[in-house]
């Protein structure tokens, strides 16, 4: 059916329409003008009525100068821009991300996770978040992922503030065991012995 046709009376959200190609460009730009579309591979044109968000961490202005970015597509989609501060300049938002994050990971992997201690949440309100929102994510994700208890903790957060932990240097004779070190590792750090299984599926 195609998403345009499936989302008729409805919204179609495109995330980093920075990054379309010119050629995609001229496509959506033909949908936001003619409010038609046609099915790869057909003659027909489809008459669509969507509502069109898009979204980009791009500079479109610039992108347009630069020749990179359809100047007539950029008009089409400016006709309400809103503009979303980097996660830098919004930290009140960190703690309910953070929260949202810690929910969805829990769920996911079956943890209990309960709280963020105080000193991970200063540290976390502490950076700049050049990554913004997916960056926090990501931070969050693994540090649910890895955590043993029902709190996280500073030291459950290695890679906040660009601050990487140091791998440990092991050295292994064999590959079996270098092998069977990994999966007993992933096993205590999941307290789940399902989990590696599924992950590695």
């Amino acid at each position: 059916m195609g998403l345009f046709k499936w989302a008729e009376g409805g919204t179609v959200f495109l995330d980093e329409v920075g990054d379309l190609s010119m050629p995609v460009q001229s496509k959506l730009l033909r949908v936001l003008e003619n409010q038609e579309i046609q099915r790869l591979g057909s003659p027909q044109l489809r008459k669509v009525d969507v509502l069109v968000i898009a979204a980009t961490s791009r500079n479109l202005e610039r992108e347009v100068k630069a020749g990179c970015f359809r100047e007539d597509l950029w008009y089409r989609l400016n006709m309400l821009q809103i503009k979303l501060p980097p996660l830098r300049e919004r930290k009140e938002d960190i703690p309910l991300l953070c929260r949202h994050f810690i929910d969805e990971v829990s769920a996911q992997y079956q943890k209990h996770i309960k709280r963020l201690s105080p000193t991970a949440l200063k540290e976390l309100m502490a950076s700049s978040w050049p990554g913004n929102v997916r960056e926090i994510e990501n931070v969050i994700g693994r540090a649910c992922i890895l955590t043993l208890g029902e709190s996280l903790e500073l030291n459950d957060l290695p890679t906040v503030s660009g601050q990487p932990v140091k791998p440990t240097v092991v050295q292994f004779s064999t590959l079996e065991e270098a092998e069977k070190a990994t999966l007993l590792h992933a096993l205590e750090q999941t307290q789940n012995f399902h989990a590696p299984a599924r992950q590695a599926a």
